[in-house]
């Protein structure tokens, strides 16, 4: 899921006249206001279908910076350093021979124009996982804090005592539309890419989705 939002995030903001916008949005059930709810009998709030609307990622588009927490706490970390997460960024992009981005996304990041997507708290060894959450909340309040940053841990192995302070939510499976959204963004996305013609795209779309049902 995170490497598909990095995809979308860098395309939008290289072709910004493109359609990548269109690839990062959701359907979302409308939460109804206390007056509505009061409004519906018992039955009727059993029966009632939730109304679902389109909400968008809009611009400008903040730079993805994609990690696996694994490799972060296999290589050592201060978890009360407000920079560890920075750190080992830059030394990622050293060892990948991409120093020449490393100003550059340091500024972004000091701009509070980046997005950190850390992936896999589920993957760190149990022992290092209040770790992790202690070094997530030293980065939210560094230098480096004015940036999104998401993380995403399997529901079986997250532990909410071990996060006390971070935010989170249990994302529930799709609906039926959901399911379809995702699909026809997808191919569509390929095609868009050049990697599937329209044809075969449109076929791959019907068939994932006959299988889905």
């Amino acid at each position: 899921m995170l490497r598909y939002l990095a995809y979308l995030l860098v395309h939008a903001a290289l072709e910004p006249e493109a359609d990548w916008a269109q690839n990062l949005a959701w359907s979302q059930s409308k939460i109804l206001q206390e007056d509505e709810r009061k409004k519906l009998t018992a039955v009727e709030s059993k029966d009632k279908q939730p109304e679902m609307r389109l909400e968008f990622w809009r611009a400008p588009w903040p730079v993805p910076i994609l990690l696996n927490l694994r490799d972060l706490a296999s290589a050592g970390f201060d978890p009360a350093s407000a920079t560890a997460v920075w750190e080992f960024v830059a030394g990622q992009l050293e060892k990948q021979d991409l120093t020449q981005a490393t100003a550059v996304l340091q500024r972004k990041g000091q701009q509070g124009e980046l997005i950190f997507l850390l992936d896999g708290v589920d993957e760190v060894p149990v022992g290092q996982r209040p770790k992790i959450w202690q070094v997530l909340q030293a980065h939210d309040a560094g230098v480096y804090g004015g940036n999104r940053w998401v993380t995403t841990c399997r529901i079986l192995s997250f532990n909410r005592e071990e996060a006390p302070n971070v935010p989170f939510r249990t994302i529930e499976p799709f609906n039926e539309q959901q399911i379809d959204d995702f699909i026809g963004r997808w191919y569509g996305g390929l095609d868009a890419l050049g990697e599937l013609t329209p044809e075969k795209s449109a076929a791959m779309t019907r068939q994932l989705k006959a299988a889905s049902r």
